[in-house]
C-alpha cells in the first residue's frame, strides 16, 4: 500500500473499501512481504476449495512462471511495467493466447 494523497474524499473512500475488503479477503499489506509469498499465502487456502488438477496447474504456473519473474520483489513494488512486460514476454513466446469463444468463431 502507497502512501500518498488523493483526488477527492470518495477516492479516499473507494480506496479504502478496497484496502478493508482485501485485507478480508486475506490480503497482506505488508510492505516487506514478497510476489512469491504473497502468491504462496493466497494459493494455500485455495487448495480446498479447487480441485487436485486445478491446483496442480495454479502451483505449476506459480513455480513456474510468476515466481521467476516476479517473485524477489517486494510486493509495493510490484508495479504495471512489470506485469505488462511478462504478459508481453509471454505472448510473444506464443503463450496465454485465449480461445475463441464459439460467437468469436461465428465471425
Amino acid at each position: 500500500m502507497r502512501r500518498s494523497g488523493s483526488a477527492s474524499q470518495d477516492s479516499t473512500e473507494r480506496a479504502l473499501r478496497r484496502f478493508i475488503e482485501g485485507g478480508a479477503d486475506g490480503f497482506s499489506a505488508d510492505p516487506n512481504q514478497t510476489v512469491a509469498a504473497c502468491l504462496d499465502a493466497r494459493l494455500t487456502p485455495k487448495s480446498l476449495v479447487l480441485k487436485p488438477t486445478t491446483m496442480a496447474r495454479y502451483r505449476e504456473y506459480v513455480r513456474n512462471d510468476l515466481v521467476p519473474a516476479f517473485g524477489t520483489l517486494k510486493l509495493d513494488r510490484l508495479a504495471h511495467r512489470h506485469i505488462s512486460a511478462f504478459v508481453t514476454s509471454r505472448l510473444t513466446a506464443g503463450r496465454g493466447r485465449t480461445t475463441p469463444t464459439g460467437a468469436q468463431r461465428a465471425q
